[in-house]
């Protein structure tokens, strides 16, 4: 008996050192964290009083903060504690009590962006579609086609600033969560010669209440010939496409540098660029094709950024804007390859000239089982990518998909891939409860999410008068499947202005607040679910 009561000593788990406990949730999960909290108090004790268990957990992302990870060091132990049972909650309503199961809005918040306007053919117009948004708990950033709208949801205060038309953007949050940083792709057109001029501007914008809403513009980019798209503002980097370019910045030093694609390549078709969570590196998807040879490449593209990059050429005297014409260049080499590949390059900077083209210099090419025809491009399947923190590594997920009525009929995969990078080994993620054939192509034609927080894509389903959400697999749902919510009754609210309309004003869902989002004229309908 002695022998025993030692062994049942040396295995309670509740008289662990603290340490431990804490190395131990570096490897759980948020809802195995609260699972621990409910069994002792010593262990209650602990989650509370070090917010590390939660912030080092694998998922820790799927908890809704003030404004961003950096806002969990102003919570107490006992708000993380309580944020984290929300997150938990939703979870598991959005789960469902079974696959069949689809939550109804409990709630819904209305936030006024701008004047309201009346357009002759009808309330959704191109002025009021928004290009993206982005909010914390008490501020909203609406950026539409022609402004910059802010919302102060504490006192109603609203401010904004107009631009020409805006094309694309992106948003980062300061670390106090007292100001943005926006970069804005625009364009002007001149109608007495239909000269187009375009440009890119990193803006900062102010959030307190007593220069709410004020800009200031850190750096604007020009060229002589300037065909842009996907900007992307990560930190102290921004990136944009133009041409057979990628040009990457270092807005605060004032410094760049310029990727060619390879010049063989006559055709370039871009579909999405992106940044590393954690590291300065750009991920470009693209597709290149030549006439004469008729050969077509595609890749996935990730570039380090070397830190020491060569300064920018002024335009004028404001100190912000910068030409891009004589920008040093780093040629990357002609690639061709027969199925879904994924390339390294390691960009090594030698001069410090601004004329002289740069050499990259390591690079690895990882092939995957991705399906790619460069001789059948017209039935190549269509796809989708997104970047995401997952854990200790970070995640490139591919969603595959026939994007024709003609493909779906002999070809309904529907397929996730999960890549790291850190390792860049891929896995093939199971989707469970898959869309009906004669729905997949209908799902993805849909406008693309463009919601802080959101899923790759969002789709109505107006047979069933639902929503379908698509949630990929993670530590804690190792399957990726699309979640069913029901669609608000816009009578029971007094919209029934947006009856029948849901593909023109859905914007978009938020995963983590379980928040609906739709474009209603000159303001927003938050469904909370």
């Amino acid at each position: 008996m002695a022998g025993t009561s030692g062994l049942n000593r040396a295995l309670n788990l509740a008289k662990i050192g603290e340490d431990v406990f804490l190395s131990i949730a570096k490897h759980l999960c948020v809802q195995d964290i609260f699972a621990l909290s409910q069994t002792c108090t010593s262990f209650r004790r602990i989650i509370l009083e070090n917010k590390t268990a939660f912030i080092n957990t694998l998922n820790f992302r799927i908890i809704p903060l003030p404004f961003g990870k950096s806002s969990a060091e102003t919570l107490t132990g006992e708000e993380l504690f309580a944020r984290a049972i929300q997150a938990i909650a939703l979870s598991r309503r959005l789960a469902g009590r079974d696959l069949n199961h689809a939550p109804a809005p409990r709630n819904r918040r209305e936030v006024q962006y701008r004047e309201a306007f009346v357009e002759p053919d009808g309330p959704f117009h191109n002025r009021d579609r928004l290009v993206s948004l982005c909010y914390t708990e008490r501020h909203a950033i609406f950026i539409s086609r022609d402004a910059v709208h802010f919302v102060d949801l504490l006192t109603g205060a609203r401010a904004e600033k107009s631009y020409p038309t805006i094309v694309s953007s992106s948003c980062e949050i300061s670390d106090s969560g007292n100001e943005i940083f926006i970069a804005l792709q625009c364009s002007s057109h001149n109608m007495d010669n239909f000269h187009v001029t375009q440009t890119i501007d990193v803006n900062k914008y102010s959030l307190t209440e007593d220069a709410f809403g004020s800009s200031q513009t850190q750096i604007t980019f020009t060229g002589s010939i300037f065909h842009i798209q996907f900007v992307k503002l990560q930190g102290d980097l921004v990136a944009f496409f133009f041409h057979n370019d990628i040009v990457v910045s270092d807005w605060r030093k004032r410094t760049a540098l310029v990727f060619s694609l390879p010049p063989s390549s006559d055709h370039i078709q871009i579909f999405s660029l992106h940044f590393h969570p954690h590291k300065a590196t750009v991920i470009v998807d693209c597709v290149t094709g030549n006439i004469v040879r008729g050969s077509t490449g595609h890749w996935l593209l990730s570039v380090d950024v070397p830190d020491d990059m060569p300064p920018l050429v002024p335009a004028d005297n404001s100190g912000t804007k910068f030409k891009l014409d004589i920008v040093p260049k780093v040629q990357l080499e002609e690639s061709e390859f027969s199925r879904y590949n994924f390339r390294r390059e390691e960009i090594s900077v030698s001069s410090r000239g601004q004329t002289n083209e740069e050499e990259s210099g390591f690079r690895e090419e990882v092939p995957f089982d991705f399906d790619f025809d460069a001789d059948d491009m017209e039935n190549e399947r269509g796809h989708l990518i997104s970047v995401r923190p997952s854990g200790r590594d970070s995640i490139l997920d591919i969603i595959q998909y026939p994007p024709s009525e003609r493909l779906t009929e002999v070809d309904h995969r529907l397929e996730h891939l999960a890549i790291s990078l850190s390792d860049f080994k891929t896995s093939s993620v199971p989707i469970t409860k898959p869309l009906p054939l004669a729905r997949i192509r209908d799902h993805f034609t849909g406008p693309p999410t463009v919601v802080p927080n959101g899923p790759l894509h969002v789709a109505k389903n107006p047979a069933k008068q639902e929503v379908d959400v698509l949630r990929l697999g993670d530590e804690y749902h190792p399957e990726t499947r699309f979640i069913r919510l029901k669609l608000p009754r816009f009578e029971d609210w007094a919209l029934e202005h947006l009856d029948g309309r849901y593909s023109e004003a859905l914007v978009g869902f938020d995963l983590q607040r379980g928040w609906l989002f739709f474009n209603d004229n000159d303001r927003v309908q938050i469904f909370e679910y």
